[in-house]
């Protein structure tokens, strides 16, 4: 019996170890590209380990070019955009989870059916409204734009994760006299917390994916 438990873990450990080379093998490759010079990228047959190893094209692309600029803008926006949605969709996702109200039902499906919508769809729209209004190459109309791709997605996981906090909860701490925004900490948001550190990491990744380069 323990001879098949070994020989078990030993072929899952053997997989995942394959799997695990796989998935790394482009960040491997992108790295040893990256210290390679010029002359080493372009060969017909491909070294894994540079002949010559060279920090010039991290020289050249930080100081030579606007990357660090793009870099940076791409950081302001996914940060402000994590951070708005982060804030509206916890009060959101609240108000799904804890209230009846007229629509509720109707905003929840529309919630569902506005993912179905691939985000290329809208980048001519919002194209002519930031021209409208004057947001052209601003660092607004990117905030914007990502946050009308988060929210309803944000706010769907969000209402989940209320839904996993016992409602006793919020009543037990409303009768021992406790202030609103302890309450609200303590009591209103253990799950969520989880959740909403898991969407800002996603949230984060998606938006910095993307090459941001308005000018202020």
């Amino acid at each position: 019996m323990r001879r098949r438990t070994r020989i078990r873990q030993a072929i899952v450990m053997t997989l995942l170890t394959i799997v695990v080379i796989v998935l790394l093998f482009p960040f491997l490759w992108m790295f040893s590209t990256a210290l390679k010079p010029p002359d080493e990228v372009f060969t017909p047959s491909p070294r894994w380990i540079p002949a010559n190893p060279t920090l010039d094209n991290f020289t050249h692309i930080l100081g030579s070019t606007a990357f660090p600029r793009y870099f940076a803008n791409s950081v302001l926006v996914a940060f402000i955009t994590m951070a708005l949605s982060v804030l509206i969709t916890i009060f959101a996702g609240y108000a799904l989870s804890r209230y009846n109200f007229r629509g509720k039902g109707t905003f929840s499906l529309w919630l569902l059916v506005s993912q179905m919508f691939p985000p290329m769809l809208l980048i001519i729209p919002i194209f002519v409204l930031m021209l409208e209004t004057g947001l052209y190459n601003t660092y607004a109309s990117l905030i914007i734009t990502y946050g009308t791709f988060a929210l309803p997605f944000s706010t769907w996981m969000m209402r989940s994760y209320f839904d996993t906090v016992p409602p006793i909860w919020k009543r037990r701490r409303w009768w021992t006299g406790a202030r609103a925004c302890r309450r609200w900490r303590a009591w209103c948001c253990p799950s969520p917390r989880r959740g909403s550190r898991r969407w800002r990491c996603s949230s984060s990744s998606w938006r910095g994916r993307s090459t941001c380069s308005p000018s202020p």
